[in-house]
């Protein structure tokens, strides 16, 4: 039992027997343990209740807590415990009423007695919207973080899987093209430096990348021909396409159909020249079919 105003306990609800009632738009046992707060927390500070008004308030709590007063089971109380008896005699006023009831009438009661209760409340409530819309915003802001990295990680494997599929394609490529000309490169080296395969092989790497890069300098001035070409037999196609379909029309053009196609579609025509009063001796002669 409640022996004084600065010992209400605050209930952890698990008494009541149904916590979906509301009060003030508030579950009534959460807005209860509020006003208990409140009361513990102001009396005899921000507000000044009388002597009568204490005890009906601390006979609500008593009630809240224990349920209608059983002098039974109630411990003696001393002889010149007066405060004691009033409160008693309090709770005893409030009869059968339910802990929900009792709860209610705490609220009401106070309310009445403490016009800074409500203030109170609502302020209460008004930062826990505040907290709330915060931590919505909050997970808002990282959900669009989220599918932002996510978006960005996809575009990141994209262009990678796209760098690494022309890489691909040109080494295929390279190979194909150093295949049909490694002979001729190495007997072409042989005769600059013989006796010396080191020398060779660096003449032949050499001679290679420069045939892939004017292979493929042919070929891309053969695909704009042809796409000039294109455009002007088909107006109408001219105008569907875009600066970004043009890129992608020689990209085709230069690497995806390289692939496929190179041995097949393309000769080779390869011409040395060597004379001895000059050292450059070879030139390589392109010719696509």
């Amino acid at each position: 039992m409640i022996s004084s105003a600065s010992n209400i306990e605050l209930l952890d609800g698990s008494d009541t027997e149904d916590s979906k009632i509301l009060k003030w738009n508030l579950p009534l046992k959460e807005l209860f343990r509020m006003a208990c707060s409140f009361y513990k927390e102001k009396s005899g500070k921000a507000i000044h209740l009388s002597y009568e008004d204490n005890l009906k308030l601390v006979a609500f709590t008593q009630q809240a807590a224990h349920g209608p007063l059983d002098l039974v089971k109630a411990p003696p109380l001393g002889m010149f415990d007066v405060i004691g008896k009033d409160r008693r005699i309090a709770w005893q006023h409030l009869g059968t009423i339910t802990k929900l009831q009792a709860m209610e009438g705490f609220i009401d009661l106070l309310d009445r007695l403490c016009p800074l209760f409500k203030p109170y409340v609502e302020a209460i409530k008004k930062d826990r919207e505040e907290k709330l819309r915060q931590a919505q915003l909050e997970e808002a802001r990282q959900r669009e973080q989220l599918e932002s990295e996510k978006e960005q990680m996809a575009e990141q494997k994209r262009i990678e899987d796209e760098k690494n599929r022309e890489e691909l394609q040109r080494r295929q490529l390279q190979d194909a093209l150093n295949q049909q000309t490694y002979h001729q490169f190495k007997e072409y080296a042989e005769k600059q430096f013989p006796g010396n395969p080191e020398q060779q092989a660096i003449l032949i790497r050499q001679l290679q990348t420069e045939h892939y890069h004017q292979y493929m300098q042919q070929l891309q001035a053969q695909v704009a021909s042809n796409y000039s070409h294109q455009m002007r037999t088909a107006p109408d196609a001219q105008e569907e396409l875009n600066g970004t379909d043009q890129q992608q029309l020689l990209q085709v053009g230069q690497q995806t159909d390289l692939v496929v196609s190179a041995k097949e579609s393309s000769q080779l025509e390869y011409k040395e020249q060597c004379e001895s009063d000059d050292e450059s001796g070879v030139l390589i002669v392109l010719r696509i079919l």
